[in-house]
């Protein structure tokens, strides 16, 4: 079925007088002949439903999508063939939408137009070969329809006692040259949520909870009171007890509707809700569970699931649910930062840094083009800089690396994943042009190869700055941006071989290495030390692979993770990196140590609060169960979801090596406290999937199916067989691991870490009181402290000879939680 059509016959129409009610043009029309093909070609400003013959066309809400409308609108395309009926009518109910509703960073009305306005051409082919066109013009009718008003961010308001009214049609001269083909996937209702509980909060309000933060909707069915009005108002968290939206800013986030006595089920048309709980108001009586059937609709683009993870930890099976909650929840047409306040706007920062371990979740290739070609739209009036979010709003002009750099780092990363060249030939010019924009703005400031002008994220919402709270850290800007610009240029060498653009690839080898070396002149003593003595600056420079010395950079990073308690102190430029860096270097037990960290700052912090969806802060609510008071909390935002990436390839072990998983680096972390591990990844050459088990005996065991075509090199932790490679087919092992994972303490333990285990508690404070004292006290030195450092500090007056013995007990203790993870580890299941 064709796109769009050869040729438009059809006008734009929109009602002559404009009214905030939404609109409905209809026609009614009679075929005389039998049909063999029948084409519907549709778009509206600023969102459209098509209804024949009563029936809504297509499973779609919200088209035809987000876009620049100034520039491309998408044209939908229904196959009517066999929905024809002799006599026949035809509705277009339009609602506001991004094109002319509030909408944006700085949010106002009326973007891109003021009308409400419809395009459609039906081309209809009988059996004889003869053709007819139906297509909107003046001979259209015009009514007004129940919806009142409606608002991406402050819903929707119906009233079904709403007088009838008619306009006139007319023509609006908006031309055709704009619209383009659907390349937009699916926008689909997904799961139906039940509510959990009804509960009348403290203040007496009655409140749903469908214990689960999802975008989406709410519908209802019920026979309304005439003039009964109901409204529905979307939160995401209680607030001690209470309901609570505050964090929603200036969105209403409401659904209104107003009943006329008849039975109906009533749900939005052209809005949707980032929420867990929802406040009823203006309910007749009591609200019960049989009084009305409220169901939650969960929204999403409809694509295909790719991944699966589980493992024997219910906190970070948890974690790993709520990850694909937040990618659903804002994977609406375009990826979002957030679902639920003034902001839903596809952050170019957010984008890249979660695109792995989306792509792992679900199979993207029809939902980051989408977002690509919109990005390049906005590239080329902007001379080669790339938002840092969409659409552009006077506020944060500065092109920003990190957030920009997703021109790059996103194309690689599904070239990566699907192995398809034509992703990176398609976005190349917009790559080129990005780092081309870079050297243009460097040479204007000097020509250092250092990023050191105009605005800059730097590592946004790190713990290290000024305060905890600051929107900052205390990396300096021009040294993130500085090693992202070196990471693209080094994505760009790679792309430019892949793609055999010779003189290109030389241009990024000589703009890596004028990079690498302003860099290593400007931050790195001439010894070799990292002078940014910050979690994100080491991690950084592992990732990217840009030090002088390797050995130094470990070994201050390994100190700089103890000055800072082993706590994750970093922000959005790198906390979503920093167990796989860290694995990824040897550091697996820090890794682990971040991982599952049940305080905050950490991803498990969030589960023991009763998360259900990714926040945006480390600490958007409080260990006391209210928000952090200082602003800008999401409890749905899938940046630090990333962590997902660390779960598929290092737990797991399942981390590409070659594009398209044609090749796979089989090297999973074996752990206690996760007991076992299954996992599966689709890929476009086939299933893999990844198991591994530790044994009641000490013994691990461990499967890789791997799929035909495809091989695994395999380095299995603790195996004396070193790395070896295995062909397509199943790949099973059982050994005997060199490390005692089921004796987990010792000299490298943390004081932490035996307080996880009561008999190592018990142990550690009988032989070090003044450890038990400063434990009490929420000493953080000493609590992350290594047992093998004690005494520390030496008034704590332990004497060596007590230390070790300390150590030789402990080191035969199997804490209670390793225990159990082996019994569910004995017992499997995923």
């Amino acid at each position: 079925m064709k796109t769009l059509p050869e040729h438009w016959n059809a006008k734009w129409i929109t009602p002559a007088e404009q009214h905030k009610r939404h609109p409905v043009f209809f026609r009614s029309f009679s075929l005389s002949k039998p049909v063999r093909e029948a084409t519907l070609y549709i778009t509206g400003y600023g969102l459209f439903e098509a209804y024949l013959n009563g029936q809504k066309l297509g499973e779609d809400v919200l088209t035809p999508f987000f876009d620049l409308y100034a520039e491309t609108t998408q044209v939908l395309a229904f196959d009517l063939t066999h929905l024809l009926e002799t006599d026949n009518r035809m509705e277009i109910l339009l609602g506001n939408g991004w094109y002319k509703g509030r909408f944006g960073f700085a949010p106002r009305e009326n973007r891109w137009g003021e009308c409400f306005a419809a395009l459609a051409q039906l081309e209809i082919i009988y059996m004889d070969d003869s053709r007819e066109t139906v297509g909107t013009d003046e001979s259209w009718s015009c009514r007004l329809s129940e919806i009142l008003d409606s608002g991406i961010y402050d819903g929707e308001y119906q009233d079904y006692t709403a007088s009838a009214e008619t306009v006139e049609v007319q023509i609006l001269p908006l031309g055709t040259d704009h619209l383009i083909g659907r390349d937009s996937p699916g926008l689909t209702l997904k799961e139906r949520l039940a509510v959990k509980k009804i509960q009348r909060t403290p203040a007496g309000e009655t409140v749903l909870d469908f214990g689960q933060n999802f975008a989406g909707w709410v519908e209802f069915t019920a026979a309304l009171p005439h003039g009964c009005k109901i409204t529905l108002e979307f939160g995401e968290i209680l607030q001690k007890g209470e309901f609570y939206n505050g964090n929603l800013r200036t969105a209403n986030a409401r659904f209104t509707v107003v009943g006329d006595g008849t039975v109906r089920t009533f749900h939005p048309h052209f809005t949707y809700y980032g929420f867990r709980y929802v406040r009823v108001t203006g309910w007749p009586g009591d609200l019960s569970m049989d009084a009305a059937s409220f169901t939650g609709r969960a929204l999403y683009s409809d694509l295909a699931r790719t991944g699966w993870f589980q493992c024997g930890n219910k906190e970070i099976n948890s974690l790993y649910k709520n990850i694909l909650w937040s990618q659903r929840s804002n994977f609406i047409d375009i990826p979002t930062d957030c679902p639920q306040r003034d902001e839903r706007l596809p952050w170019t920062g957010d984008a890249q840094v979660f695109a792995s371990t989306a792509c792992f979740n679900m199979d993207c290739r029809e939902f980051y083009p989408h977002f690509l070609r919109l990005l390049r739209q906005d590239q080329e009036k902007r001379g080669g800089g790339i938002a840092s979010y969409l659409p552009y709003d006077p506020m944060l002009n500065d092109p920003a690396p990190v957030w920009g750099d997703c021109a790059v780092i996103l194309p690689v990363t599904l070239y990566e994943h699907y192995g398809d060249i034509s992703i990176l030939e398609k976005n190349y010019p917009m790559m080129r042009d990005w780092m081309a924009y870079l050297e243009e703005k460097d040479r204007e400031h000097g020509g250092r190869w250092i990023w050191n002008h105009g605005f800059q994220f730097g590592d946004w919402l790190a713990l290290d700055g000024i305060t905890p709270n600051s929107f900052k850290g205390s990396t300096e800007d021009a040294f993130v941006s500085t090693l992202y610009w070196y990471h693209s240029a080094v994505l760009m060498i790679q792309t430019a071989e892949v793609l055999k653009h010779e003189s290109d690839h030389l241009h990024f080898e000589e703009t890596a290495k004028k990079i690498r070396q302003a860099v290593l002149a400007e931050y790195f003593t001439p010894s070799g030390r990292l002078a940014v003595d910050t979690q994100t600056a080491y991690l950084l420079c592992l990732r990217f692979g840009l030090y002088a010395d390797k050995e130094k950079l470990l070994e201050g990073l390994r100190k700089r993770l103890a000055k800072d308690c082993y706590q994750i102190t970093s922000g959005f430029a790198a906390a979503p990196l920093i167990c796989s860096v860290l694995a990824d270097n040897g550091l697996v037990e820090e890794a682990m140590r971040m991982l599952l960290r049940e305080e905050f700052p950490g991803w498990l912090y969030q589960i023991r609060l009763g998360a259900t969806t990714i926040w945006e802060r480390w600490n958007s609510m409080l260990p006391d169960g209210t928000v952090n008071p200082s602003g800008m909390n999401s409890f749905n935002h899938y940046a630090y979801g990333s962590i997902g990436q660390f779960l598929y390839e290092n737990i797991a072990g399942l981390k590409g090596a070659a594009p398209g998983f044609s090749a796979v680096r089989f090297a999973p972390v074996i752990d206690a406290r996760l007991g076992w591990c299954k996992a599966a990844y689709d890929s476009i050459n086939g299933r893999w999937e990844s198991e591994w088990r530790l044994n009641l005996d000490g013994s691990v065991t461990v499967r890789l199916l791997v799929p035909e075509g495809c091989f695994a090199d395999i380095l299995l932790p603790g195996y004396d067989k070193g790395t070896f490679r295995v062909e397509s087919g199943e790949f099973t092992t059982t050994y005997s691991p060199a490390k005692d994972y089921l004796h987990p303490f010792g000299a490298q333990s943390l004081v932490e870490d035996l307080l996880q285990s009561p008999e190592a508690k018990e142990l550690l404070f009988h032989s070090a009181p003044a450890v038990a004292v400063a434990v009490r006290d929420g000493n953080r030195e000493i609590i992350a402290a290594q047992v093998g450092q004690l005494p520390f500090p030496p008034y704590l007056a332990q004497r060596p000879e007590e230390n070790a013995s300390l150590i030789a007990s402990i080191q035969r203790v199997e804490a209670n939680l390793f225990q159990s993870n082996k019994k569910r580890s004995s017992e499997g299941g995923n």
